[in-house]
């Protein structure tokens, strides 16, 4: 979904090279020719389904969000090949996976236009809005049904809200490239950390219980050798 939603919002976005303007998809690519405009009919698809689909996620989910209110049958099949898209949300916003989806469409429309347009003065003010919206709407919701999850996602719309406020600063390029790879880092580590977790204490169990079945070989390998 991601690569189709960039590709098609690149090739509508064109920015002015000389006296020609090229599309940010590829600078191969010159706007408002026939051959561009041949292309577009086939982008236009592409993007009209990026639309699309976070609107038709939203509305299946809530659809599947009805029929659990009134306690209406799921098959085993929808449950075992959907679930994953609601499962894991709290029952009032099951549709809230597709609204995950669609802050892609809005954050990369948001950037490519402005930077095309030439609005870069502006760009970081509005990616730092985007994020505050996003952060204040998850914040608002707290969507996911496990306390863990609500944290985590916080936390991935914090660092990029933190990320956001540093390049609408005044800093030094460095500082804000190097400032915002160790969040980024800092951030992966607590988004990984309860996997690791979890894995790890299944190690320590396997090995605990692999521990107790070598030591009981030994006892019986003892007990038949006398």
């Amino acid at each position: 979904y991601k690569g189709i939603t960039e590709a098609s919002i690149t090739f509508f976005t064109c920015t002015r090279v000389g006296q020609t303007y090229v599309a940010l998809l590829s600078s191969s690519i010159v706007c408002y020719v026939d051959e561009w405009n041949r292309l577009a009919a086939l982008f236009a698809v592409f993007l009209a389904l990026a639309i699309a689909a976070p609107i038709l996620l939203v509305w299946w989910t809530r659809r599947i969000g009805r029929q659990l209110v009134q306690k209406a049958h799921l098959t085993e099949k929808t449950g075992s090949r959907y679930g994953v898209l609601y499962e894991q949300f709290r029952p009032k916003f099951i549709w809230f996976h597709g609204y995950q989806i669609s802050r892609r469409l809005v954050v990369l429309s948001v950037f490519f236009s402005l930077a095309a347009n030439g609005f870069v003065n502006i760009l970081p003010l509005a990616l730092w809005l985007v994020c505050f919206a996003m952060l204040a709407f998850h914040l608002f919701c707290r969507a996911y049904k496990l306390m863990l999850y609500n944290v985590l996602e916080t936390a991935s719309l914090g660092g990029l809200l933190v990320i956001s406020t540093i390049f609408a600063s005044q800093a030094g390029t460095t500082f804000k490239v190097l400032s915002s790879i160790v969040i980024m880092a800092v951030v992966a580590g607590v988004i990984v950390s309860p996997i690791v977790i979890k894995h790890s204490k299944s190690l320590v169990r396997f090995c605990r219980v692999a521990r107790r079945k070598l030591s009981a070989r030994k006892k019986s390998a003892a007990v038949n050798g006398d």
